[in-house]
């Protein structure tokens, strides 16, 4: 399963004044538009029943089992300081893993995943927030196609969920238990619903299901696309000067400015089997490997992949011919092949050390 930008991120560039991207899952809220970070999006589902917690807080809807893993749900209209409204069955679930934690998000829909600029982020925020619950759980806003986004912070997310679910321990869902207060606001036939997505949730094997879920940027070098983990990406950029580095080998571009950090640009096409004849690549993924952060070059950045481990699949010999330490497998996407690239093996190799002695 995948879920694609829903912009051509190749196009971006030649349209908008460019200073960086950063790619966010955008959902609706009564009425209202709202992002979060594409990397701390887990998987997505449809709202399954849930089995409230005793003295939990009123944002906190219930609790769900997840494969064996008890996932806190909270009702996000109630984290921004709002009124609780009436739930349906055609609403949706967002799985935000940040820190070995995790927590459902109940929101009316969910659209797509959406690249947004720095230069659309908008600095003043107060006059767009009501309370001081989003303005606890707000990251900023976003004019983004015409449309003002308020982009959410997981951190707070996922801490306001820990507090609220302390220690209490789970029953096991059931529609007929008297007293499940979210279960009896459903008719009969709907709780049935709740109740078989639940169960799905519980007993889908890993093949089947969301869970584990790896959110993968694509590229393109040369012709070829390539997937990197979204979570080693810091931001998406344009080149601006570069400043050569003495004494490095071809691979090394130079050094480029970025807001003040300086960051070393990275030619990575020899060491994916590709012609380093010389091109003019205009864009830079900037990505951190523990305390390494570096500017990989490339032709193109295209969408946002959510794929499961289970879909990488082995390299085709016909794609490489010979073994390749940094491509760990491939994906494919809409009848297209896509070599999943291994960043930390890449940028922690030898042969990627800048030796300023030599």
């Amino acid at each position: 399963m995948a879920i694609a930008a829903g912009a051509n991120f190749a196009t971006l560039f030649q349209q908008v004044g460019f200073m960086a991207y950063q790619p966010y899952l955008i959902f609706g809220l009564s009425g209202s538009r709202f992002g979060i970070a594409a990397a701390v999006v887990q998987e997505l589902f449809l709202l399954p029943a849930l089995t409230p917690i005793a003295e939990a807080t009123a944002e906190m809807v219930g609790i769900l089992n997840l494969r064996g893993h008890i996932i806190p749900v909270i009702d996000l209209r109630q984290r921004l300081g709002r009124s609780r409204q009436p739930y349906t069955l055609k609403h949706s679930v967002i799985l935000i893993r940040l820190h070995e934690r995790s927590v459902g998000v109940i929101v009316d829909e969910v659209d797509n995943v959406e690249f947004i600029a720095e230069s659309e982020l908008a600095i003043d925020v107060g006059s767009h927030l009501t309370t001081d619950a989003e303005h606890a759980v707000t990251a900023g806003l976003a004019k983004h196609d015409s449309q003002l986004i308020t982009l959410l912070n997981p951190e707070a997310l996922v801490q306001g969920s820990s507090m609220a679910t302390g220690t209490a321990r789970p029953e096991p869902i059931d529609a007929n238990i008297e007293g499940n207060e979210f279960l009896a606001q459903f008719s009969a036939a709907d709780q049935a619903v709740l109740q078989n997505r639940a169960d799905a949730l519980i007993n889908q094997s890993e093949s089947e299901s969301w869970v584990g879920l790896t959110a993968l940027a694509i590229v393109g070098l040369q012709g070829e696309r390539f997937a990197l983990n979204l979570e080693v990406i810091q931001e998406f950029t344009q080149i601006a000067q570069v400043t050569p580095v003495p004494c490095c080998p071809p691979h090394i571009v130079g050094n480029m400015n970025l807001r003040g950090e300086i960051l070393t640009l990275i030619d990575i096409r020899q060491f994916v089997n590709l012609d380093t004849a010389s091109t003019r690549q205009q864009q830079a993924v900037i990505v951190r490997v523990n305390d390494i952060v570096a500017g990989i070059i490339v032709d193109a950045v295209f969408d946002v992949l959510y794929v499961h481990p289970g879909d990488v699949t082995a390299v085709p010999t016909a794609i490489h011919a010979t073994d390749n330490a940094y491509i760990r497998g491939v994906v494919r996407d809409n009848g297209q092949t896509i070599s999943v690239l291994d960043i930390t093996q890449l940028l922690t190799h030898g042969e990627l050390v800048v030796d300023q002695a030599a």
